[in-house]
């Protein structure tokens, strides 16, 4: 009996390191997601005042040559790091919706239902607060493609809702 005792202590605690583990990494995934998103477009609304600034060729000619060089030195800066941002951030949404789209159980679980809810009302927030402040030349230049991140969001929270059993994926406890 000592021996069977073990052997359910043993997978309890690996239970409960697998538990740990996908709470962590779930954790971590929508953590990735909404920074990736918070940075990138603050990024977008530096290249849009950038852009905005260098249309207006009065004021552009205006500044001095090393406060233009400067400027444009940031604004390659911005548009390297908001790629980065912003392909991170699609890949993190379109990793979240589809283990969402499958495995709906464990994020359910009273350790991560708040965090879910919380994390795709922000990201949607940002989307639509931000609009405006947005609007860049060539967006896909940064892999900025606001429609299939709202899709994916919205996929994602669609994938949480539930269907009161029917799927055999319910929340029920």
């Amino acid at each position: 009996t000592a021996s069977i005792s073990e052997n359910k202590s043993s997978e309890e605690g690996s239970n409960s390191t697998r538990t740990f583990s996908f709470i962590s990494s779930a954790n971590g995934l929508m953590n990735q997601a909404n920074s990736s998103i918070t940075d990138g477009m603050s990024k977008l609304q530096a290249i849009k005042s950038y852009q905005d600034a260098s249309r207006d060729h009065v004021v552009w000619q205006g500044r001095s040559e090393e406060e233009r060089k400067q400027q444009e030195t940031e604004f390659e800066q911005d548009e390297n790091a908001c790629k980065m941002y912003m392909k991170t951030a699609m890949q993190s949404l379109e990793l979240f919706a589809g283990i969402t789209e499958h495995v709906r159980k464990p994020f359910m679980s009273s350790v991560l239902l708040g965090r879910v809810a919380v994390t795709l009302m922000t990201l949607l927030h940002k989307m639509v607060e931000s609009q405006s402040s947005i609007k860049v030349d060539n967006p896909e230049k940064y892999h900025f493609r606001p429609k299939q991140m709202l899709r994916l969001v919205m996929l994602a929270t669609l994938n949480m809702f539930d269907d009161g059993g029917k799927s055999g994926n319910s929340s029920g406890s």
